[in-house]
C-alpha cells in the first residue's frame, strides 16, 4: 500500500501536485496521502487545509476528485521533529512509503539565516523523519534548475550535483556562526541570491546525510501556468515570469532589463507536478539505481528547443494584453541589457512617474494614493533586479525526461500564460468582461474614453458616450464572453465578410453590438451597420441620427427584392462593411425565438460574395419594454414608436427608477453563406446557435420557483440540472418582484426551458400540443439525459412547464369545439384566464394545419372543414399520460 506524506501543498507547485495525485489515484493506485501544513497565527492546520487548498480554483474544477484519503497533520519544518504531535509522529512512522518534500520559500532577497531555515533546515528535518519510516520506499525533494550555473555558448548542464567552494556542512555551520558575515557565501560560491544559494546547498546535505534513504532531486526551471491540468492556464502565483506578465501587461513595466536574444527556460507547473510524482513511484522509464551510493537528479525543464527568446516573451505578451486589456494599455519602449542606457530609460518610464504621481498625490493629501505610487516603483525596480541573472544568462540544460508534449508551441504557451495571469490573478474572467453598467470600473472620464477611441465618427462616439454614463444608473452589468467572440472570429474562413446576427429582445440590441466593437476595438471587427425597421425612422431626429450611427431603413413583408437594399448592400459589401440584421425580424414580445426571416440573408446570397454570419445571444435578466411588451402579450396592439415615450422611459431612468439588472452577449459559432448555402437550412442554424448560447441568470430561475413552490427543486438544483445538459447560468443578486405578473415569468422561461425540451421529447411523445410546440421552438437539439436522471423532480419540473402550453392548446380546442365565432389568439387572451398570447397563437397554426380552422384573404381565422374533430383533439392535448420513464417502472 503506498501512503505518501506531502509537504508544501498551500504552494502554487504542491497544489498542484496533490491535484494530480486525486486525478491520477486509479493509475497510481495510492491508499492514503497526508499533507503537512504549519499552522499561522488565526488559522490551524485544518483550517488553511480547508480554505487555501480545498476551495482554491486549482481543484473548482472537478467535483469527482475523492478527498476521503486526504488527510492534514500540523506541523512546522523550521522545528526538529518537523513540530508534529508524538501521536503523527507514530503514525507517519508507521505507514509513511513515499515522501514528496515540497515546501520552500522562493523569496530571492530574504537575509541568509531566514533563507537557510525555510530551505536547508526544513528540508533536513523532513530528511530525518524520512529515515525513521519503517515502510519509506522513496523521498523526493523538489530543488531548483538554477543551483546550476550559467554556461557559455551553448553548452549543455547535466543532471548532477553543483561544486560548492566548501563542503556543505562547514558553509552552514558559518552560517549558523555569524549570518551576516555569512551573507558573502553567496558571493563567493557564484550564486546571485540566498534562495539558489541554500537550495545548492540542500541538495549536498541532503546527499551527505541520507544514509539508507532512497533520494531523488528534483529541479524545475521557472515554474509557469499550467498547460492542461487542473484546467489550461491555471496559476496562483505572482512570482517569477508572471510578475513580467503582470507588470508588462498592465502597462506598467514599460522598461525591461535583459538581453532580447537570450532564451527563458519556462516549464508548465502541470508538467513539473507530472514529473515529481512520476519519480516518486518510478513510472517515468528511468530504471531504479542503487540508492545506497547514488541520489537521482532530474530536471523538470523545458529545455533548450522549447525555450523562447525574451524579445519574443516580450512581444507575445504585448500583443495579448493589447487584445484583452487588463488596466493601461502595454508598451515597452525599451528592452536591453544593464548599463547606462537602461538606468535612463528606467528613470523616465517608471521612477519620474512613479515620483510625479506620489507628490500629487501628497499634495492633495490622498495618502492612499501616496502610497500606491510608492509600491509600484519599489515592485519595478525589485522585478528587474532580482531577476538580472535570469535574463542576462543562458542556461541549457539537459534532461531525461524531456518535455516532450505533442506539438508544443513556444508562443502559444505564452499566451497560455497570460491567459493565466489575466484570469486568475487579475480576476479577469474571460467569459464574463464587463463593459458598462454599475459595477464596470472606469479608469477614464466617460468624454476622454469617447474621444479616443480609435473607430467611429461623432454621432457614434456621442451615442457611446450617453449609453456609458446611462447605463451606470439602470443596468447593473453589460458584459460579454470575450472566449466566445475570439473563438468565433478564429473559425472565420480567410476572405468571408462579416454578418453580425443576434437575437432580438429589446430596442437596446441595436446599440449592444455597435457598443462592443467600438469599446473593444482589439476584437478587430469594425463598427457594423445595422439594418432597421422602416418605422425607426419616422421617429422625429432620432431618426435621423441612427443614420449617421451605421443604420439603415428596410421595409419588411414585402414579398418581393427591394431593389433600394440590394443596392444599399452591395455598396456596403464593395466598402467591405460589417453588417448587422436581426434573423427573427422583429421584436419578440414573449423572449420566444421567433422563426427566422430569410430575406436578408438571400439579398447577401444573390452578392456572389462570401460571408461568415456570426449570431450574438444578447441576454437580458429585465427587458426597458419590459411593461410595453405585456401588454401586447395581454392582446393589446402594439404602439406606435414615439420619441416621447423614448423621453419619459430616459427620466426614469435617471431618477433611478430602472432596474435592468444584466445584459450578457455571446457569440456563437459561424456560419457560412455563400452561394451554394442552403438558405432555409442555414437560417434554422444560425438559430440553433443563438438559442444553445442564450444565457439564464439565477434571477430567472428564482421568478419560476417563486411561483412554483410547491416543485421540490432547489435553486441550487435547477442550476444544475440545466449545466449538466450544456447551458450556462450566470450568478446575480437581482431579486424577483413579489407579486410578478405570470405572463412575465413565462417570457423569463425562455432563457433556459430550451435545454429540458429533449426530456420533454422523450416524456411526452404521444402528446400533439407538446410535439407542436418543440417543433416551433427547438432549434438547437438537445438530448434529453434520459432513465439513469429521470426523477419525480425532473417530472414534476416538466408537467409545470408545459402546463401553460397545454392549457392554451386546450383553449383554442375548445373554442372550435363549442362551434363559436372564431376569435383572433388576441380576443383569445383578452377573455380567457391563463392562457399565453404566443401558445395561442402557435395552436391557431396548428388547427389550421389539421383543417379545424383556416385563414382567409385577409389572414382572419374561421372555422375549417374539419370541427367536429376538435374535441377529441382537446382530450389528446392533455397532460394525463405519465411520463415514459415512469410508466416503464410502474411508477405513480
Amino acid at each position: 500500500m503506498k501512503h505518501i506524506l506531502l509537504t508544501g501543498a498551500t504552494g502554487f507547485l504542491g497544489k498542484v501536485v496533490l491535484s494530480e495525485l486525486l486525478r491520477r489515484k486509479e493509475e497510481l493506485q495510492w491508499a492514503s496521502v497526508t499533507c503537512l501544513i504549519r499552522p499561522r497565527r488565526t488559522q490551524n492546520a485544518q483550517q488553511r487545509f480547508a480554505k487555501e487548498i480545498k476551495r482554491s480554483r486549482c481543484f473548482a474544477q472537478s467535483s469527482a476528485l475523492d478527498w476521503s484519503k486526504v488527510s492534514v497533520v500540523e506541523g512546522d519544518l523550521g522545528f526538529e521533529g518537523c513540530g508534529l504531535k508524538p501521536e503523527d509522529v507514530h503514525l507517519l512512522r508507521d505507514q509513511t512509503t513515499h515522501v514528496i518534500h515540497c515546501a520552500a520559500s522562493i523569496d530571492f532577497d530574504l537575509p541568509i539565516e531566514k533563507a537557510t531555515l525555510s530551505n536547508v533546515t526544513s528540508a533536513l528535518n523532513m530528511l530525518e523523519l524520512a529515515k525513521s519510516c519503517e515502510a519509506l520506499q522513496h523521498m523526493v525533494s523538489v530543488s531548483t534548475a538554477y543551483v546550476n550555473k550559467p554556461t557559455k555558448g551553448s553548452l549543455p548542464i547535466d543532471e548532477k550535483l553543483v561544486p560548492l567552494k566548501k563542503p556543505a556542512s562547514r558553509l552552514l555551520d558559518a552560517i549558523h556562526d555569524d549570518p551576516q558575515k555569512a551573507e558573502t557565501l553567496i558571493a563567493e560560491n557564484g550564486y546571485p541570491n540566498s534562495y539558489t544559494f541554500t537550495k545548492c546547498l540542500t541538495e549536498h546535505l541532503l546527499v551527505e546525510r541520507k544514509a539508507q534513504v532512497p533520494l531523488s532531486l528534483v529541479r524545475p526551471s521557472i515554474v509557469s501556468a499550467a498547460l492542461q491540468h487542473p484546467v489550461p492556464a491555471w496559476i496562483d502565483s505572482q512570482a517569477a515570469f508572471a510578475a513580467f506578465v503582470s507588470l508588462v501587461g498592465g502597462g506598467y513595466m514599460r522598461a525591461l532589463k535583459g538581453k532580447p536574444s537570450n532564451r527563458l527556460d519556462i516549464v508548465p507547473v502541470d508538467v513539473v507536478a507530472d514529473r515529481i510524482i512520476n519519480r516518486t513511484f518510478e513510472v517515468d522509464g528511468l530504471k531504479r539505481k542503487n540508492w545506497a551510493q547514488n541520489t537521482v537528479v532530474l530536471h523538470a525543464v523545458a529545455g533548450p528547443n522549447n525555450s523562447e527568446r525574451i524579445d519574443v516573451c516580450c512581444k507575445t505578451v504585448e500583443e495579448y494584453f493589447q487584445k484583452s486589456p487588463l488596466d493601461r494599455q502595454p508598451k515597452v519602449v525599451h528592452l536591453g541589457p544593464r548599463g547606462l542606457l537602461f538606468r535612463g530609460w528606467e528613470a523616465l518610464v517608471h521612477q519620474l512617474p512613479s515620483d510625479a504621481l506620489t507628490w500629487g498625490a501628497r499634495l492633495t493629501k490622498d495618502k492612499k494614493l501616496a502610497r500606491k505610487a510608492q509600491l509600484l516603483k519599489s515592485r519595478l525596480l525589485y522585478t528587474n533586479q532580482a531577476f538580472e541573472n535570469f535574463t542576462h544568462n543562458e542556461y541549457h540544460f539537459t534532461s531525461s525526461a524531456p518535455l516532450s508534449e505533442a506539438g508544443f508551441n513556444r508562443v502559444a504557451y505564452i499566451e497560455n500564460v497570460c491567459r493565466g495571469v489575466r484570469t486568475f490573478l487579475w480576476r479577469k474572467n474571460p467569459k464574463r468582461v464587463t463593459l458598462a453598467g454599475e459595477s464596470h470600473i472606469h479608469r477614464e472620464n466617460d468624454l476622454v474614453w469617447a474621444g479616443f477611441k480609435p473607430k467611429g465618427n461623432l454621432a457614434i462616439r456621442t451615442f457611446g458616450y450617453l449609453l456609458r454614463k446611462m447605463a451606470r444608473q439602470g443596468i447593473k452589468q453589460l458584459s460579454f464572453d470575450e472566449d466566445s467572440f475570439r473563438e468565433a472570429l478564429a473559425q472565420v474562413p480567410p476572405g468571408h465578410r462579416l454578418v453580425v446576427v443576434p437575437t432580438h429582445r429589446s430596442y437596446t440590441d441595436f446599440l449592444v453590438c455597435s457598443y462592443l466593437f467600438f469599446e473593444r476595438p482589439d476584437l478587430g471587427v469594425s463598427i457594423p451597420y445595422i439594418a432597421a425597421a422602416e418605422e425607426f425612422s419616422k421617429i422625429p431626429v432620432l431618426g435621423e441620427l441612427f443614420k449617421h450611427t451605421h443604420a439603415f431603413y428596410i421595409k419588411r413583408g414585402q414579398g418581393k427584392e427591394d431593389v433600394g437594399l440590394s443596392d444599399m448592400v452591395n455598396n456596403l459589401i464593395e466598402e467591405n462593411q460589417t453588417l448587422q440584421f436581426f434573423i427573427e425580424g422583429t421584436r419578440s414580445r414573449s423572449r420566444q425565438f421567433l422563426k427566422p426571416r430569410r430575406g436578408l440573408m438571400r439579398a447577401l446570397q444573390n452578392t456572389g460574395a462570401n460571408f461568415a454570419v456570426l449570431p450574438v445571444s444578447i441576454s437580458y435578466e429585465n427587458l426597458p419594454e419590459e411593461d410595453m411588451l405585456l401588454q401586447e402579450l395581454r392582446g393589446n396592439p402594439k404602439p406606435k414608436m414615439q420619441l416621447s415615450a423614448l423621453l419619459k422611459w430616459t427620466t426614469k431612468l435617471i431618477r433611478g427608477d430602472v432596474h435592468l439588472g444584466q445584459i450578457h452577449a455571446k457569440c456563437g459559432a459561424p456560419c457560412v453563406l455563400n452561394k451554394k448555402s442552403d438558405v432555409p437550412t442555414l437560417a434554422n442554424k444560425v438559430m440553433a446557435e443563438l438559442q444553445k448560447n442564450t444565457v439564464a441568470t439565477e434571477y430567472h430561475l428564482r421568478a419560476f420557483l417563486m411561483r412554483h413552490p410547491q416543485l421540490n427543486v432547489s435553486l441550487a438544483d435547477l442550476k444544475a440540472a440545466i449545466q449538466r445538459r450544456g447551458g450556462e447560468v450566470l450568478s446575480s443578486t437581482l431579486q424577483p418582484k413579489e407579486g410578478m405578473r405570470w405572463e412575465q415569468e413565462l417570457c423569463l422561461r425562455y432563457q433556459w426551458q430550451h435545454w429540458f425540451y429533449g426530456d420533454v421529447a422523450n416524456a411526452y411523445p404521444s402528446n400533439p400540443a407538446l410535439s407542436h410546440h418543440l417543433e416551433q421552438n427547438q432549434y438547437h437539439c438537445v438530448e434529453g439525459l434520459g432513465h439513469p436522471h429521470a426523477s419525480p423532480e425532473l417530472s414534476g419540473l416538466l408537467r409545470v412547464l408545459m402546463a401553460p402550453v397545454v392549457e392554451s392548446y386546450r383553449v383554442a380546442a375548445q373554442l372550435v369545439a363549442e362551434g363559436k365565432s372564431v376569435l383572433s389568439p388576441q380576443e383569445v387572451v383578452r377573455q380567457k384566464d391563463q392562457v399565453h398570447l404566443p401558445f395561442v397563437e402557435n395552436a391557431f397554426n396548428y388547427l389550421v394545419a389539421e383543417r379545424l380552422l383556416a385563414r382567409d384573404e385577409e389572414g382572419r381565422f374561421t372555422a375549417g372543414e374539419e370541427t367536429e374533430k376538435a374535441q377529441l383533439l382537446r382530450d389528446a392535448f392533455a397532460m394525463t399520460e405519465k411520463p415514459v420513464w415512469m410508466m416503464s417502472r410502474g411508477e405513480a
